[in-house]
């Protein structure tokens, strides 16, 4: 019998892509996938969400996929990339949203599990990271503010923050709109407290009395929690001709010089801090890096009390400051983006201000490429040393110019326009 020429050809297409061949020449995305199961049952576990991470610097690689209901995921895309691109990455389960508690009915979630770092290829199908996931136990509670005064009303919206006793962050979770919050996939047999943050209201933080033992397939209801109204430090910030400076971030430290919470001027320059707790002392800052100005410290500390909660006239002037500008080049004399920069006062080692070599951008030209300016340096005739940090990247480091030292590197003017700072890959 004559075999079909049509079929034989049809025949190799389908060979040709089960090896992996594109006949098309265009190349195909990569892909990580594998299944999700329960730990002790081995069932499939549906609706968990998969992250892919950068392997390097760790941050969140914009893909995801979900579990269907096999238990599997497959991820091939990168959010507003397109195709997954080669790389090393670290996918994680995150199951604290599935996963029913010992009753049958409450949900207590699985405990968060990452995978081994995961190289891949152009166009690699990445098959079997598999993850087996161990139910964990959760804690529910309701945030109420001013439970005192008898408004006892729940407060949406809130970070509920979990640490462990040695106080490790664990995971976040925030407030329904009736002041409800739960956390689950907590590993049982381990003792956590919360934080409460209310950041944007007039609410101060607070942490819970304690810490509570969490058991696998278990609801813990901590009951409510109330938080107290706190006090508020506002005033302007303006330039020497008192016109308003927008954007700048004035921040209230703790007189440990701990940050306690912080508020951006508006178009006018206006501000206020609020939700500071009473009793106590506040040093404050106008801090302006990455503007033009020089950040200062409010002179004298700001008391808040319960008579004296709300505190006015805390303004700034801030002068214009000099800058140190640069570029920051590889051992073949092309710009490097996304370095930070850094300057420090030349004989203290103080830290004064810093900037970003341009970020990578379709629009950034090969002769804009790796240009910085460090703006608002204090104008009073002091001078820097000037570092190229290149934390999460796989360049050395190094103060301009050459040296890895501090003591060794050279002093710079303000104003100074530097020759190139060449960084060497480690």
């Amino acid at each position: 019998m004559k075999s079909s020429g049509k079929g034989l050809l049809a025949w190799l297409f389908v060979v040709m892509l089960v090896i992996g061949f594109n006949p098309f020449g265009v190349a195909q995305a990569a892909s990580i996938s594998g299944t999700v199961t329960d730990n002790i049952i081995t069932t499939p576990i549906a609706g968990v969400p998969v992250y892919l991470f950068d392997g390097t610097s760790g941050w969140f690689a914009n893909a995801y996929d979900v579990t269907d209901a096999a238990g599997g995921y497959s991820i091939s895309t990168s959010i507003n990339i397109g195709p997954l691109p080669a790389g090393e990455y670290v996918a994680q389960a995150y199951g604290a949203g599935v996963g029913k508690c010992s009753n049958g009915t409450d949900v207590c979630g699985y405990v968060y599990q990452y995978s081994d770092n995961i190289i891949v290829t152009e166009s690699e199908v990445k098959t079997g990271v598999d993850f087996s996931l161990e139910l964990g136990g959760a804690i529910k509670g309701t945030v109420l503010g001013d439970c005192a005064v008898g408004s006892s009303m729940g407060i949406n919206g809130l970070g509920v923050y979990t640490y462990t006793d040695s106080h490790v962050w664990v995971d976040a979770t925030y407030t329904d709109a009736d002041g409800n919050f739960q956390q689950g996939g907590l590993k049982g047999g381990k003792q956590y407290k919360i934080e409460i943050i209310a950041y944007g209201t007039n609410y101060s933080d607070r942490s819970y009395d304690g810490t509570f033992l969490v058991t696998a397939g278990q609801l813990i209801d901590v009951g409510p929690i109330c938080l107290e109204s706190g006090g508020t430090i506002s005033g302007t910030v303006t330039d020497s001709s008192n016109n308003g400076i927008p954007e700048v971030s004035v921040t209230a430290y703790n007189e440990s010089g701990r940050y306690v919470r912080n508020n951006y001027t508006l178009s006018d320059g206006r501000y206020t801090i609020k939700g500071l707790p009473l009793d106590k002392a506040y040093w404050v800052e106008a801090n302006a890096r990455g503007s033009s100005y020089v950040s200062e410290y409010y002179p004298d500390s700001v008391m808040l009390t319960t008579a004296g909660r709300d505190v006015t006239g805390i303004d700034f002037v801030l002068e214009q400051g000099c800058s140190v500008s640069g570029r920051v080049i590889d051992e073949g004399g092309a710009g490097i983006n996304n370095i930070t920069v850094e300057a420090y006062h030349a004989y203290s080692y103080a830290w004064t201000n810093n900037a970003l070599t341009l970020v990578d951008d379709p629009l950034t030209t090969a002769l804009e490429s790796g240009l910085f300016t460090i703006q608002g340096l204090p104008n009073d005739g002091r001078v820097y040393r000037i570092e190229a940090d290149t934390y999460d990247t796989n360049y050395v480091g190094e103060f301009y110019q050459d040296v890895y030292a501090f003591e060794n590197a050279t002093v710079v003017n303000c104003g100074d326009a530097l020759p190139d700072i060449r960084l060497a890959k480690g």
